[in-house]
């Protein structure tokens, strides 16, 4: 591996030819990569951009929430802050439900 090539390099390069090539794949990306910004630590399991409709899938109903009321606020945090230009026009949020044996699983998975 050569020297003085960081991962940083690697990854902006990726970006630029990612959003050359495909600009609402390139918007999810850094949506899901900066989301810490805007929604927290809990990610979306599902992101997909078309047509200027963000579509996203949570878990959590807080969130999901939270993201219907203040969608106004978001759009326009996500297209100034992380974007950088006008995209997204409107959201669409999507609970996910998880099966009550897969809860308890995972907790004792986890112990």
């Amino acid at each position: 591996m050569p020297t003085g090539v960081k991962i940083e390099d690697i990854s902006s390069s990726i970006s630029s030819v990612l959003k050359d090539y495909d600009r609402e794949i390139w918007a999810c990306v850094e949506i899901v990569k900066n989301w810490k910004s805007v929604g927290g630590k809990t990610k979306p399991k599902n992101i997909s951009l078309k047509g200027g409709v963000l579509k996203m899938s949570f878990y959590d109903s807080a969130l999901r929430n939270y993201i219907t009321i203040n969608e106004q606020k978001i759009i326009q945090k996500i297209n100034k802050d992380i974007l950088k230009e006008d995209l997204i026009k409107k959201i669409e949020v999507y609970g996910v439900q998880v099966p009550i044996y897969k809860r308890f699983s995972y907790k004792m998975n986890k112990r």
